[in-house]
């Protein structure tokens, strides 16, 4: 990521953790991430991960998209993400993963491809919400997908589907460069939620 993409999320979060009413310490301690992690992010110093993006995210009640994502959420009958609007991000292993989804108003789902160069791994990603499905489609490559204790190995063309309130991640077990489409389905809001 670059300084000013660090430094506009950041921004994002802080702005975020305001309208909430959050505390640095209150947003640790629903993302499971150090109060100095949040305090770096928010001032552009730290360069957060993947993982804490997500657990930063979740403990916001946003999806990731609209963290990393460009301008307010929008709103309409017919949305086009164009390939210059989407998001990518890069951790320091080579692994990108670019987001698909425009931030639009209400929005839970998140629509991502995983890139996964040979022998690189996701590491471990932080749950989502509680009831929330990971649908994860192997395009190109041989992964090997875990949720929890399981593992699975998956070819190009299978898909897999798991309970993405735990630890999980993906690892590129082939030896050429290997994708994966994910959906995140998000649970069912409960009444008045």
């Amino acid at each position: 990521m670059s300084a000013d993409s660090e430094r506009q999320i950041g921004e994002r979060v802080r702005a975020k953790r305001l309208s909430l009413g959050l505390t640095l310490r209150g947003l640790a301690q629903r993302a499971g991430v150090s109060a100095s992690m949040i305090s770096g992010v928010e001032h552009g110093a730290k360069s957060p991960s993947i993982s804490v993006l997500i657990s930063l995210a979740e403990a916001l009640g946003t999806s990731l998209s609209q963290l990393i994502g460009d301008g307010p959420p929008r709103d309409g009958a017919l949305l086009r993400l164009s390939k210059a609007d989407q998001r990518t991000v890069t951790d320091r292993g080579g692994v990108s993963r670019e987001h698909f989804e425009p931030a639009v108003e209400g929005s839970r789902l998140e629509f991502v491809r995983f890139v996964l160069p040979p022998d690189a791994s996701t590491d471990e990603l932080a749950p989502h919400a509680a009831g929330s499905l990971e649908h994860a489609h192997v395009s190109a490559g041989k992964v090997e997908v875990w949720a929890g204790e399981q593992r699975i190995a998956a070819d190009e063309g299978d898909t897999v589907v798991f309970h993405a309130d735990q630890r999980h991640g993906y690892r590129n077990t082939g030896t050429g460069t290997a994708a994966i489409y994910v959906v995140v389905e998000p649970p069912d809001r409960k009444p008045g939620g």
